[in-house]
């Protein structure tokens, strides 16, 4: 009695570690970023697109070729963007822009969405999805080249909580910059995203190109943690029967 008693003290400690770190495991988002600034030999920005969109059978990107250039995402008349089975609805003003501004520029096509923060700009850039999302990715170019304002998105999830995610953009960065970001969060779904500026008050902006969307059915398939658990747990055990046989 004293041996099983053991043994099973060891698989039920095997089991609450591996539950605890489970649980850890889905609750970390996966963060994909790199930048790219002109003059470098590598663009680090394209290789966090890459890794990012590698995650997902398929996803849609928007790229703002259907809209036309000088259109404004107003809360009355904001942007529908279709992204197969979801619908996202952006508002918060800016305008679509289809030429070099200060540094921002399209990645694809010739459109962008040009964003601007500042004291006499009241917009609040918010994107708000039909169905929960699992994942988030976009470009921007000249993000951070005033050299005062760290930017950060504030996703809304479906539980109701709210998360702050630095966006690690250099500050003072050359004139056309670009980066790309990447959120891939499939075991917290979030239902709206927010731009925000922090800094001091000073006209800023940034351009917004190719913005992909993806739903938790579109991540790969991936052992879960619980399935992980469960072979860790056979395995112990298998370890305590031979432990058992080798001592009788």
């Amino acid at each position: 009695m004293k041996k099983l008693t053991t043994n099973f003290t060891i698989l039920s400690s095997v089991g609450l570690l591996l539950a605890s770190f489970a649980s850890q495991a889905q609750a970390a988002p996966q963060i994909f970023f790199g930048e790219y600034q002109p003059g470098n030999s590598s663009n680090a920005a394209t290789q966090a697109e890459r890794d990012f969109l590698s995650n997902f059978d398929n996803i849609f990107v928007e790229d703002f070729e259907s809209f036309t250039p000088g259109e404004s995402a107003s809360v009355e008349n904001p942007f529908i963007l279709n992204f197969g089975d979801s619908t996202a609805t952006l508002t918060g003003g800016g305008q679509v822009r289809d030429a070099d501004f200060n540094g921002l520029h399209s990645i694809s096509g010739r459109n962008y969405w040009s964003l601007t923060f500042g004291e006499q700009v009241q917009d609040t850039y918010v994107i708000n999805f039909d169905r929960s999302q699992a994942a988030f990715g976009f470009w921007a170019t000249d993000m951070g080249d005033a050299g005062i304002n760290d930017f950060s998105l504030k996703f809304l999830f479906e539980d109701g909580g709210e998360e702050i995610v630095n966006i690690p953009h250099t500050l003072g960065s050359p004139d056309a910059s670009e980066l790309y970001f990447g959120y891939l969060s499939p075991d917290r779904l979030f239902s709206s995203v927010e731009f925000l500026a922090d800094g001091p008050i000073s006209r800023d902006g940034f351009g917004l190109d190719n913005v992909a969307l993806g739903t938790r059915e579109q991540v790969q398939s991936v052992p879960e943690p619980t399935s992980l658990l469960g072979i860790f747990v056979v395995a112990a055990f298998g370890k305590v029967l031979a432990r058992k046989r080798s001592i009788a």
